[in-house]
């Protein structure tokens, strides 16, 4: 059964940033516009941390190492050389409580 994990307070999380969460692995969760995204953490193409080594531009992440691109709001490639998606999560907001929610291990 899926777990639904509390990841923080909806204002803890400003517009344009995000917070990283480590689950089963690390999860980034971003604020664009009051909508919340949330994105496995490592670039699919060399595995490095892309909210530590990358940026936030507008709403794609770019990873620091080979400058692969990828959308927040779906995870897709937006620029190579990375050539897999990124896996998203589900996000509730419940009240004013931010929520991630982790499906079962496959």
């Amino acid at each position: 059964m899926a777990e639904k994990i509390r990841v923080c307070a909806e204002g803890e999380i400003e517009d344009g940033g995000f917070k990283v969460i480590a689950l089963r692995e690390p999860v980034a969760i971003f604020n664009l516009g009051g909508e919340y995204y949330a994105l496995n953490d490592h670039c699919t193409h060399e595995k490095c941390s892309l909210t530590q080594e990358g940026y936030v531009i507008g709403d794609e992440l770019e990873c620091g190492w080979h400058y692969a691109k990828f959308s927040i709001r779906t995870g897709e490639v937006t620029a190579p050389p990375a050539t897999r998606n990124l896996k998203t999560y589900q996000v509730l907001v419940e009240g004013s409580e931010i929520f991630v929610v982790i499906p079962d291990p496959e």
